[in-house]
Parts: C-alpha cells; sequence; structure tokens
C-alpha cells in the first residue's frame, strides 16, 4: 500500500495548473508595465526595428557579445575543471583510505 496517495495526485494537479500561470510572471506583468496589455504585437516590436545601427557599430556590438560569452565559458570551463580535480583528489583519499 502506498502512503500519500491522494497528496501525491494534488500536488501534481497544483503543478500543472501553476504552468499555465507563467505569462503572469512575464515582464509586462511586474512594475508599470501595464500599458503593454493593450498593445498589440506590432506595436511592441516595431519600436525596435525603426532603430538604425551603423555596421561599424553593430559589428563592435557583436565583438563585445562574443568576447563577454569567451570569457564566461571559460571561467565556467575552469570551475568544471577546479571541481573535477577536488572529486578526483576525494576519490583518491577515499580508496587510499
Amino acid at each position: 500500500m502506498m502512503t500519500g496517495g491522494g497528496h501525491m495526485q494534488d500536488m501534481l494537479n497544483r503543478v500543472k495548473q501553476n504552468r499555465g500561470l507563467g505569462s503572469s510572471k512575464k515582464r509586462k506583468f511586474k512594475g508599470n508595465n501595464r500599458e503593454l496589455l493593450t498593445l498589440k504585437e506590432e506595436q511592441i516590436y516595431s519600436s525596435y526595428r525603426d532603430k538604425k545601427v551603423s555596421p561599424e557599430k553593430l559589428k563592435a556590438i557583436k565583438q563585445k557579445i562574443r568576447e563577454r560569452a569567451n570569457k564566461e565559458n571559460r571561467i565556467e570551463l575552469s570551475l568544471y575543471i577546479i571541481v573535477f580535480i577536488l572529486i578526483c583528489i576525494g576519490i583518491f583519499y577515499l580508496v587510499k583510505n
């Protein structure tokens, strides 16, 4: 016999229901962004499409984004390596003793 039968089903139902509420967590529902609720999608994105950036500036922006991504990737990789080394040392000492 399983324990908590009805409770588990209730929990799963609540998780499913809460997934549907995810849109309320979007930026347009936070703060004073209620005016975005009445705008159509074309009106929201047209302000971004109207902005023009020179090709040189666009190239500089892309380069800056790539450099930041490369730096973050190097940091993440080094953290993985450090953690792997620490785990190997821990396993070595466990096996040794």
